[in-house]
């Protein structure tokens, strides 16, 4: 095989699946590889993605294309992705493999994916773990065979390991004999009025300067230290002597003319502003910003990585994901990451602050590559820590509003979660008021149940709450449509399962999921219960493909005739197997 050729991995499964020899359980041990010396740089990194995330992402479009009807374990084993000791070295290029193990499991109700990391150091207990891990029902005569081939016998520690249960971790790791599961510590951080890294008057680079986070950040610094600013976007911007013409001839809601106005007010808050266009991911217009900044303001204190794609068009279900949509998140949080760790190897900085997304920790629908390319953020600030001594923070964000976001994953049950503009400055002069930690998770809901409620829904598969009387139902929320009555069958099913779903007395064939209040688990919920009753696997990214009532009916007559003209038929007569139906 061919890791790198997406057909290969179907023609192999077609393969087994030919000869009935199809797996309940897949290993893939591309990702183990011996670390290196070599700097990181992007031909590494991209070598690395082709045996672990893409080679993932192919493995799991051909399994997908199989239409699973039995569950699937599917085991992805690493080394050096995670520091648990402090001998461990991490390699950040191979941390891509976590988005893909999360996202997986949560876009694929019939494979329960799972990430085990190694010490490679002796291979019979690495066998032993790994079958103790991923199916304990085999294990003990698979490393019996093993053994017997060596002419070595279990201790009795590997025999108690062999007959445990599958546990419902996602990320393991192993290390010095101990078995590791990621966990998070809640924290509170005082708010002071003095901050232990920035300075007054200090001269600070933040990358993505123009976007919504961006100018957020810069107005902090702009209030709290009347901080010198570097603000870099890839696109052109007006140059100053050009604001006031630019203003009088563009309307009130240019997004240009509204970006120059919040610069003039950082200038009025008493910073001092440069703003240049620069891809941060090439180093040449990199080094020339940098230049021209410490001539104009002098040395460089601090460093805000903010730069990032977002945007509807930026996520895409594993299903239909390609290259170029992974290349288009790693651009500015992969490659731009590694140009600045080359510009500012011999800079006396403060500090390194790395603007990191919370679907590191939670993944989401759609977010497999976003969240790989976070990911990869957040494993080289633990390398960083080893091999630097500038101080440099990871803070993985809750979910940004700002009232032009346009994101579909905005939805009203997320709207909750949203980190207002002033409730992010807050949080940043707390992360930069203490010198403790080099990871700080932003959550405003309580995160590890969150994370529980992700696993819960995957391993348990609830079914929609049935309700016997719609009479304890909230009203139909304000939507931008307004009701139109399910028109046949398939879409009363439909508005039914949404009905109970959310608890609401009445959905329209218009309404959108979304905008209900779906989101990654309860999305999950209903594709689980629908496929049930369609006999047929429906992949996740249906619900984004068509989010409406009549959309996702359409989409099932298209995709499914058979199995829908069937299950109507039993919705509609007598079944002897049940013991009543509709006429």
């Amino acid at each position: 095989m061919n890791p790198q050729q997406a057909p290969d991995y179907e023609a192999l499964l077609q393969a087994l699946h030919a000869r009935q020899q199809f797996p309940d359980s897949v290993i893939h041990l591309w990702t183990i590889a011996p670390y290196t010396q070599i700097a990181l740089d992007v031909e590494i990194f991209e070598r690395s993605q082709v045996r672990g995330f893409y080679s993932l992402l192919f493995l799991t479009q051909a399994l997908g294309k199989q239409n699973l009807g039995d569950r699937l374990q599917l085991t992805v084993v690493s080394n050096h992705l995670h520091g648990v000791t402090a001998e461990e070295i991490v390699s950040p290029e191979k941390a891509t493999v976590l988005a893909a193990v999360k996202v997986i499991g949560q876009e694929y109700p019939n494979i329960n994916c799972r990430s085990i990391d190694v010490m490679i150091s002796d291979a019979e207990k690495l066998v032993e773990r790994l079958l103790g891990e991923s199916i304990p029902s085999q294990a003990e005569d698979l490393v019996s065979r093993i053994s017997r081939r060596r002419s070595e016998a279990l201790d009795a520690k590997a025999q108690r390991a062999l007959k445990v249960d599958v546990s419902d971790d996602v990320a393991i790791a192993y290390g010095k004999g101990q078995r590791w599961v990621q966990a998070f510590e809640s924290v509170k951080l005082p708010k002071t009025n003095t901050s232990a890294l920035l300075r007054t008057g200090g001269v600070y680079l933040i990358t993505g300067g123009l976007g919504n986070i961006g100018l957020v950040l810069a107005e902090y610094l702009a209030k709290s230290v009347k901080a010198k600013l570097i603000l870099t976007g890839r696109a052109v911007f007006p140059t100053k002597d050009e604001w006031e013409k630019w203003l009088a001839t563009h309307d009130e809601d240019d997004e240009i003319s509204g970006k120059i106005r919040k610069v003039q007010r950082l200038e009025t808050l008493g910073a001092r502003v440069m703003v240049a266009a620069a891809d941060v991911a090439d180093i040449q217009q990199m080094q020339a910003v940098i230049a021209q900044a410490e001539s104009q303001f002098g040395r460089l204190n601090g460093v805000i990585h903010a730069a990032g794609v977002l945007g509807e068009s930026s996520f895409n279900t594993i299903e239909k994901i390609e290259k170029i949509h992974c290349d288009r998140q790693f651009q500015s949080k992969v490659y731009g990451l590694l140009v600045l760790e080359k510009i500012l190897q011999e800079k006396q900085l403060d500090f390194c602050l790395l603007m990191s997304s919370l679907s590191s920790v939670l993944g989401g629908l759609g977010s497999v590559a976003y969240a790989a390319a976070n990911l990869f953020m957040d494993a080289f600030i633990h390398q960083q820590k080893r091999n630097n001594s500038i101080p440099w923070i990871g803070v993985n964000w809750d979910i940004w509003q700002f009232k032009n976001n346009k994101n579909i994953f905005t939805s009203a049950s997320l709207a909750e979660f949203a980190i207002a503009p002033e409730e992010g400055m807050d949080a940043l002069q707390r992360i930069l008021s203490q010198d403790e930690f080099e990871q700080v998770v932003v959550s405003t809901g309580d995160l590890q149940s969150r994370i529980d409620r992700s696993i819960q829904v995957k391993l348990r598969e609830p079914d929609i709450p049935q309700q016997d009387s719609l009479s304890s139902a909230y009203s139909r929320p304000n939507l931008p449509n307004c009701y139109v009555a399910p028109r046949d069958r398939l879409e009363q099913i439909i508005a039914n399962l949404w009905q109970q779903l959310f608890g609401i007395e009445q959905v329209g064939i218009h309404d959108n999921f979304f905008d209900l209040g779906g989101e990654s688990i309860n999305g999950m919920t209903f594709i689980n219960q629908f496929q049930k009753q369609l006999g047929q696997i429906v992949h996740i990214s249906a619900i984004f493909e068509a989010p409406t009532v009549n959309e996702f009916a359409a989409y099932l007559q298209k995709k499914y005739p058979e199995a829908l003209a069937k299950m109507l038929k039993l919705e509609t007569v007598l079944v002897g197997d049940r013991e009543e139906g509709e006429l």
